[in-house]
């Protein structure tokens, strides 16, 4: 019996030494990657074009806000700074809520373009639009407007346009998402 297990004993560490090796090799081929892999500088997006209207306004911060107008079908809503705070009507409306939702608008500049003429607006349903949000500066200057038009076909996002481009972006279904909460109702729906 004291035999079996001496044997046993030098089974269990010859695979001992067999995993140690293993891993040893392992990692001296992960050493030997890491120094002469080279590395690779991080994707840089695409630079936002200064000449044009739709890319030069992503960051809505450029002049202070004062109202957001959301405008769908017969319904109107109107949400609008109050000193340190947005309201609708009576409701206050969050801070991080006007602020995710100007965070989601600075993504511009990575919208794709799905058409670039006028032609295609009704193809997309820009031309008559389901929604139309209205970036207000604190002066009643139009800073932004966008129209939104219907939901791409697997329902991954919107089409829309900004301002008089004729161009029509796919934009995220994070952006309708928050025009949908600052509203309180959802915007595509019937009153």
């Amino acid at each position: 019996m004291s035999f079996f297990l001496s044997q046993l004993g030098s089974e269990r560490a010859r695979r001992w030494r067999r995993v140690g090796i293993w891993w040893g090799i392992w990692a001296a081929l992960v050493a030997i990657d890491r120094l002469f892999t080279h590395q690779v500088a991080p994707l840089a997006g695409p630079q936002p074009d200064a000449n044009s209207v739709a890319r030069s306004w992503c960051a809505p911060q450029r002049e202070p806000l004062g109202r957001i107008v959301i405008a769908a079908g017969a319904r109107r809503v109107v949400v609008q700074r109050q000193g340190a705070h947005w309201q609708r009507g009576e409701h206050v409306i969050p801070d991080d809520l006007v602020g995710a939702f100007f965070e989601s608008l600075e993504s511009c500049e990575f919208w794709p373009i799905v058409a670039t003429e006028a032609g295609a607006w009704a193809e997309f349903g820009v031309a008559h639009p389901v929604a139309v949000v209205e970036l207000e500066s604190v002066s009643g200057s139009l800073v932004q407007k966008i129209a939104f038009g219907h939901t791409n076909p697997v329902g991954t996002g919107r089409y829309a346009r900004l301002l008089d481009d004729p161009r029509v972006f796919l934009v995220g279904s994070q952006q309708w998402y928050y025009a949908e909460l600052l509203a309180g109702t959802p915007l595509d729906k019937a009153p």
